[in-house]
C-alpha cells in the first residue's frame, strides 16, 4: 500500500527489544532472555548435603539414605504457556509431577518435610527461588551454563547449611 514501515532491534544480554513504526501507529515488543531449562536433568556432583539436611533434623542413616538416593533422581522440566514450568521426577521426596508459575507463590507436600511454599524467578542464566519448608527459608539459585546446572542451597542464611550440587542434561 506504499507505506514507509521503520524497525529497530536491540539486542542486549537481557534478551531484545523491538520497535515498529508504519503510518501513524507505532509498536512495541520486548522479549526476555531466560535460562535453557527444558530437558531431563541428573545430578552428578554434590557437596555439603550432609550440612543441608542436618539444618532439618537429618541425620544418620536417613540422611544417608536420602544422599544415595539423590544420584538415581532426574527431573524433567518443560516450558508451558503462561509463564509456567512443569516438573516430572522420580523422587521420593517430591510429587511425580508439578506445575510453578514463575513470579507466583507455589505449595507442595515434600514426603518427610511437610508443604513447601515458594516463588521462582528466572533472569538471563539464572533461576532464584525462595522456599519456606520446615519452619526454616531456603535460598536456592540454579545457573545454567550449556548442559550443566550447579544449584546453591543456603537455610536460614547460614553459610554452613551450603549444599552445592551440579546436575547434567541427558
Amino acid at each position: 500500500d506504499g507505506k514507509k514501515w521503520e524497525f529497530t532491534i536491540n539486542f542486549n544480554d537481557w534478551g531484545l527489544s523491538a520497535s515498529i513504526k508504519s503510518g501513524g501507529v507505532e509498536a512495541t515488543e520486548w522479549y526476555a532472555r531466560v535460562p535453557d531449562i527444558e530437558g531431563t536433568w541428573r545430578m552428578v556432583s554434590h557437596c555439603g548435603m550432609e550440612n543441608y539436611l542436618s539444618a532439618f533434623g537429618v541425620t544418620g542413616d536417613q540422611a544417608a539414605e536420602m544422599i544415595s538416593g539423590s544420584s538415581l533422581e532426574f527431573f524433567t522440566l518443560t516450558r508451558l504457556s503462561g509463564g509456567k514450568i512443569k516438573y516430572l521426577t522420580n523422587s521420593k521426596q517430591l510429587p511425580a509431577e508439578f506445575l510453578v508459575k514463575i513470579g507466583e507463590t507455589y505449595s507442595l507436600e515434600m514426603v518427610g518435610f511437610g508443604t513447601i511454599e515458594g516463588v521462582l524467578t528466572e533472569l538471563k542464566d539464572t533461576i532464584i527461588q525462595v522456599m519456606k519448608l520446615g519452619g526454616k527459608t531456603v535460598k536456592l539459585t540454579e545457573k545454567i551454563s550449556g548442559d550443566f546446572m550447579v544449584s546453591e542451597y543456603v537455610v536460614n542464611g547460614n553459610r554452613a547449611s551450603t549444599m552445592k550440587t551440579i546436575m547434567a542434561r541427558d
